[in-house]
């Protein structure tokens, strides 16, 4: 099922609630479920609910402190999918993969130590 009306949700309660919905409607069969669940953040642009921000609010540096709360945001919404699994009976049953194609970008708030470069150098953070 394809999202068409997302009344200005951020994406990663967005995506959170439909893999929470996708786990309650599989919660009663007896088949295995394959979940990918891939999130378009941590990513530019920067946008992240207010709310998210205030959290940081010490961190001078604007960057730093909305990619922060956009970091907050996506453990949150992991954490919603996983109170879905585990209301359904399923979360010790489950495996859980977390991955990320590079290190983040060091102009865009991202913080990548102990490894060095960023996105986009020979590193890739």
């Amino acid at each position: 099922d394809s999202v068409r009306e997302d009344n200005n949700t951020y994406s990663s309660h967005l995506f959170a609630n439909k893999a929470a919905q996708i786990i309650a409607g599989h919660k009663k069969s007896n088949k295995p479920l394959f979940l990918y669940f891939a999130f378009q953040s941590v990513h530019t642009p920067l946008q992240v609910p207010a709310e998210y921000q205030t959290v940081y609010s010490h961190v001078r540096c604007t960057k730093r402190r909305k990619f922060l709360g956009m970091v907050t945001a996506m453990d949150d919404a992991v954490g919603e999918v996983v109170k879905a699994l585990k209301s359904g009976g399923m979360l010790e049953n489950t495996v859980i993969v977390f991955m990320s194609d590079n290190g983040g970008p060091i102009d865009q708030g991202a913080d990548n130590y102990p490894l060095r470069g960023s996105k986009g150098s020979l590193w890739e953070g």
